[in-house]
């Protein structure tokens, strides 16, 4: 069994979702103390409406999609935000984790390229790919690439290994074979993958 980046006992979607709260909220508070935004004890503070703004980002990073933390919020939040999704994988998982480990037969990728242009059809605009060609060096990239902190990833029993990076939102399966199955960006985010790892990660 090849498990990687996951504490023993996973914490729950619950706990996952007020570490990153307090996080935010601890986040906020050093940025705002870094620009002066302090009360008249000279101490920062947030306010109800920034707390619950908070809550709700946190509610957005566990239980929905990171990469969709676009738009003029995460924009103007963003000095104290990137920090957190950074570290979101520390939390999530070990950090660190290797690379994949088994054999990998790029010639066997997305099925001897037979079923590329699905795929690339299915996902390319997650990515913003307009060539084939552009889908499949990014989906090898992504498994080749150094470690970091926020990838995550496991072997199920079958041999099929998966892959994510909470920072990125990317997901990604080689199968058996040592071949890329598939590489996209789910729209539930971390949700689908502790979904994945109920499913087939070995108990």
């Amino acid at each position: 069994m090849h498990v990687l980046g996951f504490f023993t006992d996973r914490p729950t979607l619950s706990e996952q979702r007020n570490y990153v709260w307090n996080d935010l909220n601890n986040s906020m508070l050093e940025y705002k103390r870094s620009i002066g935004l302090v009360s008249d004890g000279g101490t920062p503070f947030l306010t109800d409406a920034e707390v619950e703004f908070n809550k709700d980002m946190a509610d957005t990073m566990v239980y929905g999609n990171v990469s969709m933390l676009g738009g003029a919020a995460l924009g103007a939040a963003g000095k104290f935000i990137n920090p957190i999704i950074s570290k979101i994988g520390g939390f999530f998982g070990k950090g660190g984790s290797e690379a994949y480990q088994g054999f990998r037969n790029t010639s066997a990728d997305f099925v001897n390229g037979t079923k590329l242009t699905k795929h690339f059809g299915d996902h390319a605009d997650d990515f913003g790919f307009a060539m084939e060609d552009e889908y499949l060096q990014g989906a090898r990239n992504f498994f080749e690439k150094s470690p970091t902190k926020t990838m995550q990833g496991f072997t199920s029993e079958g041999g099929t290994y998966f892959q994510y990076d909470t920072a990125t939102n990317e997901f990604g399966i080689i199968n058996q074979y040592g071949g890329i199955s598939t590489y996209y960006k789910p729209v539930e985010g971390l949700k689908y993958w502790n979904q994945q790892m109920e499913s087939y990660m070995p108990k």
